[in-house]
């Protein structure tokens, strides 16, 4: 567990903490770092290694939601590996197992991820099919939901982007500068990676468009905070 906290404080390196904590045993603190770093390990191309890690949890002892959570992370790593059936499968058994649980935010919100992984699952193959997924995602956050916490928030912007994405890809430009709106209305103020995949969107709209000074300020914005926040991540 030392090992772990020296490459999450002394020397930055998410992949080596995840391993370290996986050696240590200490599942929660390998699903926190995965929750953190999920995005940034896949860019580097460690799906492979991450899936092995998950699979040895998948084989030990957790709790109903934990197993859900996991499964749906196995299912965005088999996505990131090319291995699409084996994506499906896990989503698949991941909604089978929510469908018997109670309906809390909490389990509603593993739903959303899948949901949301679905999309992503198919956003290029099939993006009307991918469209559906993430907006069953959209109508169970804001119709059975009053009042949305941050993690909601955070899963109700990342559906909308992603949405508009997809209309970007299509040639909907107007769904897909509304779909992107509506995701930067629920980020938060301070800039996220988020804001960052919207605007460079947004950027690519206005390009379309023949806006071009608007397309360098969105372009500008996009780059400034990816640049930021590698920064902060580097620190």
């Amino acid at each position: 567990r030392r090992a772990a906290l020296y490459y999450q404080q002394s020397e930055v390196d998410p992949l080596q903490a995840i391993l370290h904590a996986d050696r240590a045993g200490d599942q929660r603190q390998v699903r926190a770092l995965l929750l953190v770093h999920f995005s940034l390990l896949i860019q580097q191309g460690q799906a492979a290694i991450l899936q092995t890690v998950v699979d040895r949890l998948l084989a030990g002892k957790l709790t109903v939601s934990e197993e859900i959570e996991l499964t749906i992370t196995s299912g965005l790593l088999y996505d990131a590996l090319d291995e699409r059936e084996k994506a499906q499968a896990a989503f698949d058994r991941a909604l089978i197992a929510l469908a018997l649980l109670p309906a809390t935010i909490a389990n509603r919100l593993l739903m959303v991820r899948a949901y949301r992984s679905l999309g992503k699952l198919w956003e290029l193959e099939n993006p009307p099919i991918a469209l559906a997924w993430l907006q069953k995602g959209v109508m169970l956050l804001t119709t059975d939901l009053n009042d949305l916490t941050p993690a909601a928030q955070q899963e109700l912007a990342a559906l909308y982007i992603d949405s508009g994405n997809i209309e970007l890809y299509l040639g909907n430009y107007s769904a897909a500068s509304d779909a992107l709106g509506q995701g930067i209305e629920q980020l938060p103020d301070t800039a996220t990676q988020g804001h960052a995949v919207a605007y460079k969107a947004l950027g690519t709209i206005a390009l379309y468009r023949g806006e071009l000074a608007l397309a360098e300020a969105y372009a500008t914005e996009a780059l400034q905070i990816n640049s930021d926040l590698s920064a902060n991540f580097e620190v």
